[in-house]
């Protein structure tokens, strides 16, 4: 049985990264552990330790999962791709969680990591929109864009999050759409 496609497993792990978040928005993000997500999506810990590999991954897994949705904000209810909308959303995100945000990025930082949290795969319909919007050829030219788009945002993010998100984030997210002429 293919366990990652049983929709009780996949209702378990919605399930753990939803009281992943809410600790965070009760705790800050500092000190959350297993036994604290356990508890909090009423699971034993094998069933925790059979989703993730520990708390670093669920992290890591919760931050591209919301990701994964805010892309979907990118398109208004029309299904019309909107830049401006979807950034919105995105940064709000970041500002409302910066201390947990924070907290990855150091994470990932400490670790060596070289892999992104912003990068993420586009279903077809994403990907077309996106090659029309930025009038790209080919797949390999999206993913050269996607590549060049995901390190621009989290280096625009990170400095914004270690600066204490001192600007608004209207004015991060104006910026990021001027950057990306949108």
């Amino acid at each position: 049985m293919n366990v990652e496609n049983n929709q009780r497993y996949r209702d378990t792990e919605k399930r753990i990264q939803q009281a992943y978040w809410n600790l965070v928005n009760h705790k800050g993000g500092h000190k959350i552990t297993v036994a604290d997500i356990c508890r909090e999506a009423n699971i034993h810990r094998t069933t925790f330790y059979g989703h993730f590999l520990d708390i670093y991954d669920l992290q890591e897994q919760a931050m591209k999962t919301q990701f994964m949705l805010f892309l979907q904000g990118f398109f208004n209810e029309d299904g019309n791709w909107s830049f401006r909308e979807g950034m919105r959303k995105q940064i709000d995100f970041y500002y409302r969680n910066r201390k947990i945000i924070k907290r990855h990025l150091e994470m990932i930082e400490k670790q060596e990591r070289h892999e992104s949290t912003f990068e993420f795969e586009m279903d077809s319909r994403m990907m077309n929109t996106y090659q029309k919007i930025f009038q790209l050829k080919n797949e390999k030219e999206v993913s050269y864009h996607q590549k060049f788009f995901h390190t621009g945002l989290e280096a625009v993010v990170r400095q914004w999050i270690r600066g204490g998100c001192e600007e608004p984030a209207e004015e991060i997210t104006d910026l990021l759409c001027r950057i990306f002429g949108m």
